[in-house]
């Protein structure tokens, strides 16, 4: 039985005017050039900037890895942006402050619960980063943390869209924030998450005929506004989530219906980008998606360049965006089928472990 659990006003035109982004690519200087990962750790770890070009040195030495990292791409979405304080702020994360929430844990159990810390229990919850934004902006407005596990970047983006709908904000921040640690990838590798011997080249990503993924992380922020400015990357036309399809019919029906409800036809598709992640038990589901869309779509995938974490579809519509602007497909998204330029309409699909299920669509502005 399918569970559809939300979908935004279409008549709504949502521009996306700046963003920002720290992942395992070098995209923190807006740079859409990719390198292939040809690495055999298990972990895709981002590169990161220097902290000190877009944070306050004395703000930053008290900010764990993920809360500099969420902060600076937030900043640099703003500037980009050219706005210095939004009127909201939305973030989704999976895991929030994993590091924090580790380290308050670990003195716990060494401080026999006294004498503890507080620092890294502040830290440690969701929030922290959409608070700490917030402090550094001056930002008194509608702050919110969606932990909606995989769809938690989707359940943010659609509360931002909504508070631009219901014209109580100008301009929305909205991320997606996960970080992966040492020991978080150690207990989640109990339950087969993780390839035991990990090939993050191109091919062996999707070529190898294997259980499990190659863990990622990422920050990701979009500056939306339902004003379009000379900058504008592209437009948001609708997000959508679905829970537990039966078969492929159940698939189709749920991408037939959001297509409809936008007024996209799947002809009008020029670009899907899916998320495989190699995993073979789980990759399947999208090789009977692409089944569904027409010849003249071309497709590519984003998982190989950032890894597998709960908000990666916020990598995904960082692409996409930089794609509708720049009418660019690189090479290294491994694309195939249909034309490689006039990007007008993308689609953007991501599930995880055939459970929960995401539906973003973008258009060209």
């Amino acid at each position: 039985m399918i569970h559809r659990w939300f979908s935004q006003n279409v008549d709504l035109v949502i521009y996306i005017n700046g963003t920002g982004a720290i992942t395992p690519q070098k995209t923190f200087d807006g740079r859409f050039v990719f390198e292939a990962n040809t690495t055999t750790e298990p972990i895709l770890w981002c590169q990161e900037p220097d902290y000190k070009t877009c944070i306050d040195p004395r703000a930053a030495r008290r900010m764990s890895r993920v809360i500099k990292m969420g902060v600076a791409s937030a900043l640099i979405a703003l500037k980009d942006g050219g706005v210095e304080c939004p009127d909201a702020i939305v973030t989704g994360s999976g895991f929030g402050c994993m590091a924090d929430t580790e380290l308050f844990l670990t003195s716990i159990i060494k401080n026999e619960e006294k004498f503890l810390n507080p620092a890294p229990f502040i830290h440690s919850t969701h929030n922290t980063i959409s608070s700490q934004i917030a402090l550094l902006k001056k930002c008194t407005g509608y702050n919110q943390t969606y932990v909606h596990g995989p769809i938690s970047f989707e359940s943010a983006l659609l509360d931002g869209m909504m508070l631009l709908d219901e014209e109580k904000a100008q301009s929305v921040l909205v991320g997606g924030v996960d970080e992966m640690t040492s020991n978080l990838f150690s207990i989640t590798s109990r339950f087969d998450k993780w390839k035991e011997k990990p090939n993050a080249s191109e091919c062996g990503f999707f070529g190898s005929d294997s259980k499990g993924s190659i863990a990622g992380e990422g920050s990701v922020f979009f500056l939306l506004s339902k004003n379009r400015n000379e900058n504008s990357y592209g437009r948001i036309i609708d997000v959508d989530t679905f829970l537990n399809p039966n078969n492929q019919f159940d698939i189709k029906t749920c991408v037939d219906q959001f297509l409809n409800k936008a007024h996209v036809k799947i002809d009008d598709l020029n670009l899907c980008l899916i998320g495989k992640s190699g995993d073979n038990r789980f990759d399947t589901i999208y090789d009977d998606f692409i089944s569904l869309m027409s010849e003249n779509c071309s497709f590519g995938y984003f998982k190989h360049l950032c890894g597998e974490y709960l908000t990666a579809s916020s990598f995904a519509v960082w692409m996409s965006a930089q794609i509708l602007n720049t009418q660019i497909l690189p090479k290294e998204i491994i694309a195939s089928g249909g034309k490689k330029n006039n990007f007008k309409n993308i689609l953007i699909y991501n599930q995880y472990r055939n459970k929960y299920h995401s539906l973003i669509l973008l258009s060209i502005c």
